[in-house]
Formats: structure tokens, sequence, C-alpha cells
């Protein structure tokens, strides 16, 4: 099992990995940014592969590199989205899905990601960062809500059809995912 320790403090089920899985390759990649724990929930038997082997075969092969590089990031988003409720029970065909239509992006503090008025458009989930939510402009603005990881905006665009009822603009650096 892969477990993650939850803003509560208690642990998080990411996910479980089956016979041929792999794990620790993010650490042997140098980007090992939200460490997780696995944990045997029966007898195991793993191979491990050295350190020294792994960057010899990267150095060796650009497209090893990138498939791992890939299955990371595809991993990384699915325990993102499994710490969140209201992805958490998405069935795994339907998580599937999801990130395979995900097309990251990045808005630096101060950039509007979507307008108020704007045609409709893509839904986006708050990977990382902080945004503001606010209706009207120059003096009539008002912050609506501060929005953090794991939320999401311009869903009611999307289901309705109607023009963004708000604009959202990054609060901090923000890595996103339409």
């Amino acid at each position: 099992r892969v477990l993650k320790k939850g803003e509560s403090g208690d642990e998080v089920s990411l996910g479980a990995l089956r016979p041929g899985d792999t794990f620790g390759e993010a650490g042997l990649l140098g980007n090992a940014l939200n460490p997780a724990t696995v944990r045997a929930s029966s007898d195991v038997e793993v191979l491990r592969l050295d350190r020294s082997v792994f960057d010899t075969l990267l150095r060796q092969r650009a497209d090893v590199r990138q498939y791992f590089e890939l299955q990371n990031r595809h991993r990384n988003l699915q325990h993102f989205f499994r710490q969140f409720n209201v992805f958490h029970h998405l069935p795994p065909e339907a998580l599937a899905e999801l990130l395979a239509g995900l097309e990251p992006i990045e808005a630096q503090p101060g950039e509007v990601i979507i307008s108020e008025g704007d045609p409709p458009g893509p839904l986006y989930i708050l990977e990382d960062g902080r945004c503001r939510v606010h209706i009207g402009t120059g003096d009539r603005r008002r912050n609506v809500a501060f929005l953090r990881q794991g939320e999401f905006f311009g869903e009611l665009s999307v289901f309705r059809g109607n023009p963004r009822e708000a604009t959202v603009e990054a609060h901090g650096l923000v890595d996103g995912q339409p």
C-alpha cells in the first residue's frame, strides 16, 4: 500500500501496488517532493536497482528517462487526486480518463487565469499555490473566495455553458491542470 500523511496527520491511502509496479524512482530522478510510505500488506518479494545502475541507464537511454518521468508525473497526479475528498472516490477508470485529459499550466502571482465574462472554458484544478476569486472591476471589485491546493474552479461555466461568473487570478505561484 502507498500511504501519505494527510493535513490532519492521519494516513491517506494513495493506492496499492501490484506485481510489476515500481516505486522509489521519484527519488532516483531527483524530484521526490511528496514522499510517501510503501507498506507491505502481505508477504512480498521486491527487486532493488542500485542508484548507480539507474543513473547509467538514464544517461545511456533518453527514452528510459522520459518513460520514468512520465510515469512519475502520472503517479504524482493520481496521489494528488486521492488526497482530496472530491476526487478520492472516483472509480479508477474515471480517474484514468481525468488524468489523460489534464494539461499543466503555470501562472505567476497576479496573473489572471480566467476573467469574469469570458466564454465558457475548461475546469481548472489547483495543483499547487493559491488563487483569489473576485467579481467586479476597479473600485467595485469584491473578493469572493481564496482557493488552495486541491480545489477546483470554472466548473459552473463547464456545466452550464455560461460565461465565466468571476475572475480568478494567481495569488501565489500556481501550477494548475485544466
